[in-house]
């Protein structure tokens, strides 16, 4: 036998039982406050008659459970503030080059550029694909396969703000903000290398281009594609390529306890 603790009604089934409790507490709670006690013996019974509770009965419970949600939120951030007050703050560019947990990168990003791998592969999505699509496949197939050595950062608490491990004007190599510059130079240096992989296809399959027209006509669109690219003037391009980016090495700060500047 299950017996309710409010009302110390019987109940031999278990999930009757828990039904039961749910409202039964609600309504003591409310009735216990008001002083009176005696009509929840009732309510309780109606609850227990009626397969649907009654509209007055729902809108007590949810004026209840609106007042505890009310009550927590305010409690949660009354907590958060305190946490943050007690909490350091910390320039998140000071934490990553002094914070002896940081691993160092093995190389700079102006040596990442060099090694970015473009192959045949990247001429065949260019030739069904978008230039924008090509250059996202490209830039993340490199990522994944160094995703623990790259040496670029980004957080969750900075929306598409990115920090590169490189060498400074002063020689010193250190962690710095990607400037909108250096992220499209390295945007440069791929649609460099797919030019290239592109030239050697034509090199390879020339003497079929020159003689059939459709591989003529998939080349001369395939290299327009390619050229009609402009990083400078295209900023809706260099941001999606960005926020690809972002997404793709982005990791969350909330297990550090710092209060981070960005």
């Amino acid at each position: 036998m299950f017996n309710c603790q409010y009302c110390r009604k019987e109940y031999t089934r278990k999930s009757a039982h828990k039904r039961h409790v749910i409202l039964c507490e609600i309504i003591h709670s409310k009735q216990v406050n008001s002083k009176a006690s005696l009509k929840r013996e009732e309510k309780c019974e109606e609850e227990e008659t009626t397969s649907i509770p009654t509209l007055t009965t729902l809108y007590h419970i949810v004026q209840e459970l609106a007042i505890e949600n009310k009550k927590m939120r305010e409690e949660i951030s009354e907590l958060h503030k305190h946490l943050t007050k007690g909490m350091k703050k910390v320039n998140v560019l000071e934490w990553l080059n002094t914070d002896p947990e940081q691993q160092i990168p093995m190389k700079t990003f102006k040596d990442f550029m060099k090694t970015i791998q473009v192959t045949q592969n990247a001429v065949h999505i260019l030739m069904n694909d978008t230039a924008l699509q090509t250059i996202i496949h490209i830039v993340q197939e490199n990522v994944q396969q160094h995703i623990m050595e790259i040496p670029i950062k980004a957080f969750s608490q900075k929306n598409n703000s990115m920090y590169i491990y490189n060498t400074q004007p002063s020689a010193i190599t250190s962690w710095k903000k990607l400037q909108p510059e250096e992220f499209i130079l390295m945007l440069k240096h791929i649609h460099s290398k797919i030019l290239s992989q592109l030239c050697e296809w034509y090199n390879k399959n020339k003497t079929e281009i020159l003689k059939g027209e459709k591989l003529s006509d998939i080349y001369d669109k395939t290299l327009h594609k390619l050229m009609s690219v402009d990083f400078e003037t295209s900023p809706t391009l260099v941001s999606k390529i960005r926020t690809h980016l972002y997404n793709l090495i982005k990791t969350d700060l909330k297990s550090v306890e710092y209060n981070f500047e960005f």
